[in-house]
């Protein structure tokens, strides 16, 4: 038995979201999931949005947000997913030069400080989605690692994205259970390249449904089950050649479930 809840980043399926959100929710809630992460609502009324997860008994769990550094209105981009029932807000990508250290890191930081500020108070909690190049080493420690060493435990949750991790040539498994208070949401998916540690473009990479590419998904899984993760969260950004998105979700939890 798994401590987890299994969810879906809304992300995977942005294009039937858009065209008919509440079709969508339904087919990925027959699927099995648990749990939604959105990526916006596309004009979709939060209230609508609540009423149908509660209908379909589906957990509106976190939110990715868009980063603007030059937003003043913080609570009204934070508000309408804590009106759906929301309890985590992500930073899920910022640029390179806003990394610790870097050119606009003052910038960056002023802005954490003001949606962390937001976001407790509106009672939901603030976590980081990594991509592969927070995993770039300077003076000897990754950008991920100099980032959670800045914001503690309180003030900002991991949203570790094991393919990524994978992708830039480290293990997911020890970064799991070195963030392993940390990580109430996790993210799984999986993928094919041709080496590690390089640009996307020299991998030739691309994205696999979960269980079917380069990710040791069985060993991650292990793992979750035996730290504090509380959602374990499929994404897929692009469907693997040949398949739909949804197809895609439903691969997936086939396999995760196959192996829980």
């Amino acid at each position: 038995m798994s401590n987890f809840k299994l969810g879906l980043q809304l992300y995977s399926v942005r294009e039937d979201f858009v065209k008919d959100y509440e079709k969508t929710l339904k087919e990925v809630s027959k699927m099995g999931y648990e749990v939604v992460e959105f990526a916006g609502l596309y004009e979709a009324r939060p209230e609508d949005i609540k009423k149908l997860c509660a209908e379909l008994n589906i957990i509106p769990i976190s939110a990715h947000l868009s980063v603007d550094l030059n937003c003043n209105d913080h609570e009204n981009l934070i508000l309408p997913y804590g009106k759906i029932g929301c309890q985590y807000v992500v930073v899920p990508w910022i640029d390179s030069t806003w990394l610790p250290g870097e050119e606009h890191f003052s910038d960056f930081d002023k802005y954490m400080g003001k949606i962390s500020e937001v976001s407790k108070k509106l009672g939901m909690k603030l976590c980081y989605h990594n991509h592969e190049f927070e995993l770039d080493v300077k003076d000897g420690k990754t950008y991920l690692d100099t980032l959670y060493e800045i914001y503690p435990e309180d003030v900002l949750q991991t949203e570790l994205d094991l393919c990524w991790i994978a992708f830039a040539g480290y293990n997911p498994v020890k970064y799991l259970e070195k963030y392993k208070n940390r990580s109430k949401i996790v993210h799984i998916k999986d993928f094919y390249s041709k080496k590690v540690g390089c640009s996307r473009e020299e991998a030739e990479f691309e994205f696999r449904t979960v269980g079917s590419g380069k990710l040791d998904a069985e060993a991650v899984l292990t793992t979750v089950k035996n730290i504090d993760c509380k959602y374990l969260i499929v994404e897929q950004d692009a469907p693997t050649p040949g398949k739909t998105p949804l197809e895609c979700a439903a691969e997936s939890i086939e396999f995760i479930k196959s192996k829980i």
